[in-house]
């Protein structure tokens, strides 16, 4: 009933003269605790269906249960061209899961950088993460919006609340940080509109003809998504910038109440902006 492997990678590779693609990455001390879940799906195959086919898998996930999981760290790269990204993060814990339900999990900082090939040469850009915790997380609500099973009759929770710590990025000609972000009472309405990979069945099926769906019904489709999320809280404070002969800040950002019925409130602190035509302030918006 438990789970580990101490390092697993992965490598694979395109070869083409003019676009190169690769990506590699490697997992280590990855340990799963008191693991269950149900009987695989088999998947059978449908031309009609195309996506929903697989709603079965996307059922299956909500019978996955376990007391703990964790990862020693996350180390990636991707290459594309001349392009290169590489990705560390770790450690990762979280736990426990009873039939698709996390109590709460955390992420150790993230570190993602990025090398670009310009006309001036070389640019290197790097984006720091910190820590990543979150609890309440939920599966049902966006399963049953997938294939539309589960039983809900309303908007319901997948997230109670999560957090990051910080954020910074920085590169040759522009430095930007941030402090905490927070996002409470994430929540999906499982019943806007059909399911959805059933309803992606008749663009992917169309598409595989060569054929173009109806741009009305690529629009319904866009508005039940938009109005099928909503969350308690967004906010994010102490953003700051600097680039060659200019800064600013921004106290902090906030919104409340966001559904398909609208937004209850929305608020702006303490801005201000430096450059080299002048300087400006912005009132509190409320």
């Amino acid at each position: 009933d438990a789970i580990s492997m101490p390092s697993v990678s992965i490598a694979f590779s395109v070869e083409e003269d003019d676009e190169p693609f690769s990506y590699t990455m490697t997992l280590t001390d990855y340990t799963m605790e008191t693991v269950s879940w149900g009987k695989f799906p088999v998947i059978t195959p449908d031309p009609a269906a195309p996506v929903s086919r697989f709603a079965p898998l996307a059922d299956w996930m909500i019978t996955q249960s376990y007391q703990k999981m964790s990862v020693g760290s996350v180390a990636a790269e991707t290459v594309f061209d001349d392009d290169t990204q590489s990705l560390n993060y770790g450690p990762i814990t979280g736990g426990p899961v009873v039939n698709g339900r996390l109590a709460e999990f955390s992420y150790g900082p993230f570190t993602a950088n990025q090398t670009i090939d310009t006309p001036a040469g070389p640019q290197n850009m790097t984006m720091s993460y910190g820590d990543i915790t979150g609890r309440g997380i939920d599966l049902l609500p966006m399963v049953q919006l997938l294939t539309g099973n589960g039983g809900l009759t309303a908007a319901a929770p997948i997230m109670a609340e999560a957090t990051l710590a910080s954020l910074k990025l920085e590169s040759p000609e522009l430095t930007v940080s941030m402090g905490p972000t927070q996002i409470k009472d994430f929540t999906i309405d499982p019943t806007r509109g059909a399911p959805l990979m059933r309803q992606l069945d008749q663009f992917v099926a169309m598409g595989l003809k060569g054929e173009e769906p109806d741009p009305g019904t690529v629009m319904k489709l866009i508005l039940d998504m938009y109005g099928a999320y909503g969350f308690g809280l967004y906010s994010f404070s102490d953003i700051a910038f600097t680039a060659p002969g200019s800064s600013g800040k921004l106290g902090s950002f906030a919104v409340e109440g966001i559904d398909a019925n609208g937004m209850k409130r929305f608020a702006i602190t303490d801005g201000t902006v430096t450059t080299p035509d002048g300087s400006g302030a912005l009132a509190p918006l409320k």
